[in-house]
């Protein structure tokens, strides 16, 4: 009789827990079940989410027009590699006047005419002059060359021009 009596509570136990899953008493069950959804973008997030966003720090203010140079005096060569993906334009420019640093292509606004057009920007040091030999590059995707047929930099003084 002993064994009769536990194999029927065990039995309305085992039962019972079916209706304990689904009910609020359950702790597990307080949040619902989840489900599935379409993340809502956010306009304010970055483009790469998993790159950092930036910080207003004395190191990584906004540059102004002048912080980004004037064109470098003479344009000596432009040089273009075509790569997977793109093309590497490099540029020798240089300076009989100037000690320059933090040199870079600065790349213009779009033309129509099928022109990608760049100036090789740098900072001069003051009080220092000498001549100056600096070399520059920049990466141009595919995206970027579609529908190109010249690639100009600029100087103060000169510019260079490659044609496909």
């Amino acid at each position: 009789m002993r064994n009769a009596t536990l194999v029927v509570i065990l039995t309305l136990t085992l039962a019972s827990c079916g209706t304990v899953r689904d009910s609020r008493l359950n702790p597990v069950n307080w949040f619902g079940r989840s489900t599935s959804e379409q993340p809502q973008p956010d306009p304010d997030a970055a483009v790469n989410p998993l790159l950092p966003e930036r910080r207003a720090t004395s190191f990584l203010l906004e540059r102004d027009e002048e912080q980004d140079g004037t064109p470098v005096a003479q344009i000596d060569s432009l040089v273009v590699e075509r790569r997977p993906g793109g093309a590497i334009l490099r540029v020798v420019g240089s300076d009989p006047n100037a000690a320059l640093f933090d040199v870079k292509l600065v790349r213009d606004a779009e033309a129509d005419d099928g022109t990608l057009s760049y100036t090789l920007r740098a900072l001069r040091a003051p009080g220092q002059s000498g001549a100056t030999r600096v070399t520059a590059a920049a990466f141009a995707s595919d995206q970027d060359l579609d529908g190109i047929g010249i690639i100009r930099v600029q100087g103060a003084g000169n510019a260079q021009v490659s044609r496909r």
